[in-house]
C-alpha cells in the first residue's frame, strides 16, 4: 500500500508480484527508495527495500487491524490487482518451482520431495495439486505449503471472493509488460505520483526479466502443450482453475468437460 497516494494493491504470486511489490515500495516512500534502490530488478522478495514496512499478509495482530481501517475508508483508496492468463501462470510457476529450482547440480532430473516429490512429472503434480484443494473446497483446511501459496487459484488472493467489484484490474503477460506498465501509471498519475516515478520504474523493467523469470525458457512450450493435449490433464487443471477464467475474463482452453 502507499497511503499518501491512496493506492493498495494485491500481489498474486507468478502475476509479476516481485516488481509489483517494489513499485508498491517505490510508492510508499519515493525519496529512500530513490536513495537506497539503484536497479528494482535487485529488490527481490528476499532483498526487497520495504520489508514489511507497507504490506499486509492477511495475519492476526496489528497487520489485520490496520488492513481493517484502511477498508474501512473504502472511499478514499483505489485498489489495483494485476491477473494473468491462468494457464500460461500455472507453467510458469510449475517450471520456477517444480523443475528449475528443484534440479540438482549437474543434473537433468529434478530431485527433492518439493512440488509433492513429483520430480518435474506435470500430470503428476496436477493430480497432487488438485487433491490439495479439493480439501479446502470441502471446508477442511489444507495447511500452509509452498504448494497451495504459489499454485492458488488467483480468485483466492486478497479476499477476491468479498471485495471483486472494489479493485481495478489489469492483465499482465511478459509480451505485453510495457502496455500494462503504460496503463498502470496512466492511473497513478492522475492519483497524484509523479511522472518521473513511471518513467523510472518502465525504464528500468521493460526488455528486463526478474532472476526467476521461466518465459522464455525451453521447457515453457514443451510442458503447455502436453497440458493442452491431454483432455484428462486439461480437465484436472480447468476444475481448479475454472473460476479464474470465468472471473478474470480470460477465454476457456477448447475442452470438452
Amino acid at each position: 500500500m502507499a497511503e499518501r497516494f491512496g493506492i493498495a494493491a494485491c500481489a498474486i504470486l507468478k502475476n509479476f508480484s516481485t516488481v509489483l511489490t517494489s513499485i508498491m515500495c517505490y510508492l510508499y516512500d519515493i525519496a529512500s527508495y530513490e536513495n537506497f534502490v539503484q536497479d528494482m530488478m535487485q529488490d527481490t522478495w528476499d532483498f526487497r527495500h520495504c520489508g514489511n514496512k507497507n504490506e499486509f499478509f492477511g495475519a492476526g495482530g496489528q497487520r489485520r487491524i490496520e488492513m481493517a481501517k484502511m477498508q474501512s475508508k473504502l472511499n478514499l483508496w483505489r485498489y489495483y490487482v494485476l491477473t494473468r492468463e491462468p494457464m500460461e501462470r500455472f507453467i510458469s510457476g510449475f517450471l520456477d518451482k517444480c523443475v528449475i529450482k528443484a534440479k540438482a547440480k549437474n543434473k537433468t532430473v529434478p530431485t527433492g520431495t518439493s512440488c509433492y516429490g513429483c520430480k518435474g512429472d506435470l500430470a503428476c503434480f496436477i493430480k497432487a495439486q488438485y487433491n490439495s484443494f479439493l480439501v479446502a473446497t470441502r471446508g477442511g483446511k489444507p495447511g500452509y505449503s509452498m504448494e497451495n501459496e504459489h499454485f492458488a487459484p488467483q480468485t483466492w488472493y486478497c479476499q477476491l471472493g468479498s471485495h471483486f467489484s472494489e479493485y481495478r484490474f489489469f492483465h499482465y503477460s511478459h509480451p505485453t509488460t510495457g502496455q500494462m506498465l503504460d496503463e498502470l501509471f496512466d492511473e497513478f498519475e492522475a492519483l497524484g505520483v509523479p511522472k518521473r516515478v513511471g518513467d523510472r520504474v518502465k525504464e528500468q523493467v521493460i526488455g528486463k526479466r526478474t532472476y526467476h523469470s521461466t518465459y522464455q525458457t525451453g521447457d515453457r512450450m514443451k510442458y503447455t502443450e502436453q497440458l493442452k493435449n491431454d483432455p484428462m490433464l486439461l480437465e484436472t487443471f480447468l476444475k481448479m482453475y475454472f473460476y479464474d477464467y470465468v472471473y478474470l475474463g480470460y477465454p476457456l482452453p477448447n475442452v470438452t468437460l
